[in-house]
């Protein structure tokens, strides 16, 4: 359903352009700054662009118009600029510019990727991560799209004051795959897959860390909503004390897929959670399938104290991406009974592909 606006602006469908196919994500006749511009500094004032804001509303209760006039976007936008980035990375990679800036919980606050003097593709996040806005910038010029938190509203914008709103479910979605392949894009070509920077790591050269096994991560395949990874462990028995106490390797392992997928692999705003083969006695036994939602990996963190530093070695598709270093709960024996009770109960093995938990491989 769309609503009444000065201007059409069915030139700036959000779909992937012609510069996406060259660099991945960036589309057509968008505006252009250099990565890191202010997103005011060739955007019309809001006082100017007001005339552009919204005289309807959607049928929608959860879409308020006044707070996406063309305005309230701009002032938001400005907002988000001044803030800190506690992680930034910028890098030039050919020909193409990468930046991030992420929070104190490594949650993506503003990623960009574009030529040093060409376009610039620019996504917004909320303080808690959520995905906000994108904006592509060519020739002066930029398009904006906001997505209403309705699952189906998107507000769209122009440097020309021309103001629309779309109901498109479908839409909407696709948007949130995009801004996911962006965000994935960028994070892998700054290296920040690798664990070479997160908030809840610490990278230290210790006898205290605990090596745990190698993870193979699958690559996407198209779906970025969920990662796909295998736990490889050198355990022949999974049963037996970890470190003499109540703690079992089982337990720790458990411990640590809970960990990677909070910390690594939910970081994107539509992500939904990670599937992990675990393998015994160095991948020769299969000991099943879990499914770790991230709201679940992320509320288990919340619970359990995070005062275990362990390593993995990770790989991608047959690529070496070195050791990862993640804190994970030390598991003291008197928080065993909770920690099963919320995690060994809840996070159970499956089958998969015909192989069943206790299988030799």
């Amino acid at each position: 359903m769309n609503l009444p606006f000065r201007q059409p602006l069915s030139q700036t469908a959000i779909r992937v352009g012609c510069l996406g196919l060259a660099i991945g994500l960036m589309g057509c006749g968008e505006g252009a700054t250099s990565p890191g511009q202010s997103a005011g500094d060739t955007a019309t004032s809001p006082s100017a662009t007001a005339v552009g804001s919204p005289k309807t509303t959607l049928a929608s209760t959860a879409f308020d118009p006044a707070a996406y006039s063309i305005a309230a976007i701009a002032a938001e936008l400005e907002r988000m600029m001044l803030r800190d980035c506690p992680t930034f990375r910028e890098e030039q990679i050919n020909d193409t510019v990468y930046l991030l800036c992420a929070g104190t919980n490594d949650q993506p606050l503003r990623v960009e990727m574009g030529y040093p003097d060409g376009p610039v593709s620019r996504y917004w996040f909320h303080d808690d991560g959520q995905f906000y806005a994108y904006e592509d910038y060519f020739d002066g010029n930029f398009t904006r799209k906001v997505l209403v938190d309705d699952d189906k509203t998107i507000v769209s914008t122009n440097s020309q004051g021309e103001w629309e709103a779309v109901e498109d479910a479908e839409e909407w979605q696709y948007t949130i795959d995009m801004v996911t392949m962006a965000i994935t894009t960028v994070r892998s070509e700054l290296g920040l897959e690798r664990g070479e920077v997160s908030s809840s790591q610490t990278k230290q050269d210790s006898a205290d860390t605990l090596p745990v096994g190698m993870v193979k991560l699958a690559r996407t395949g198209g779906d970025f909503n969920h990662r796909w990874a295998t736990l490889i462990v050198p355990q022949a028995s999974t049963a037996v004390s970890a470190e003499g106490g109540a703690m079992r390797w089982y337990d720790l392992h458990l411990a640590t897929m809970v960990a990677l997928t909070a910390d690594q692999f939910c970081g994107n705003p539509s992500a939904r959670g990670a599937y992990f083969h675990y393998e015994a006695d160095g991948g020769s036994v299969y000991m099943g399938q879990y499914f770790i939602p991230c709201n679940t990996a992320k509320d288990l963190m919340a619970d359990f104290s995070q005062d275990r530093q362990i390593s993995v070695e990770m790989e991608e598709g047959g690529m070496d991406l070195g050791t990862v270093y993640q804190f994970v709960s030390a598991l003291p024996d008197a928080v065993m009974p909770q920690f099963r009770r919320q995690v060994v109960e809840v996070l159970t093995p499956e089958c998969s592909d015909g192989r069943c938990p206790g299988d030799r491989i």
